[in-house]
């Protein structure tokens, strides 16, 4: 079976239980881990992860082929717009966004370019 190339943006709990989803099954290749943090990126190394402090180079990088969103809420819409317009599916954390006007600009997206975008909320599903 041909594995899936996914990218984490953010590295906090909620993306660490995502890590520990993906780990326990094999379709799923872990491409990296985008975060401007450098104590975030410490801990994702620690893991065995490759790690991004730039958008330009995670986006960049060998398979990837879809996100997983799960940053602090407020930057959700944004970055959920930005891996739509590089056509890159994507799993937003809840709340898609903080204000009507980022869900809109989310959906705005998805339908220019087609690509979906869907949310999650880990913390009620990985208790």
């Amino acid at each position: 079976m041909d594995k899936i190339g996914i990218g984490l943006v953010g590295f906090g709990a909620i993306a660490r239980k995502h890590l520990a989803t993906m780990r326990a099954g094999d379709g799923v290749e872990i491409v990296g881990v985008l975060d401007p943090a450098a104590d975030a990126r410490a801990a994702a190394e620690k893991e065995g992860l490759r790690t991004f402090a730039r958008e330009d180079e995670f986006f960049a990088a060998p398979g990837l082929e879809g996100v997983i969103l799960a940053t602090p809420n407020q930057l959700h819409a944004a970055g959920a717009v930005g891996c739509i317009e590089r056509r890159l599916p994507v799993l937003i954390e809840k709340p898609v966004s903080e204000t009507v006007a980022g869900g809109e600009s989310i959906l705005a997206v998805e339908r220019k370019f087609g690509t979906p975008g869907s949310s999650a909320n880990t913390a009620a599903t990985t208790r």
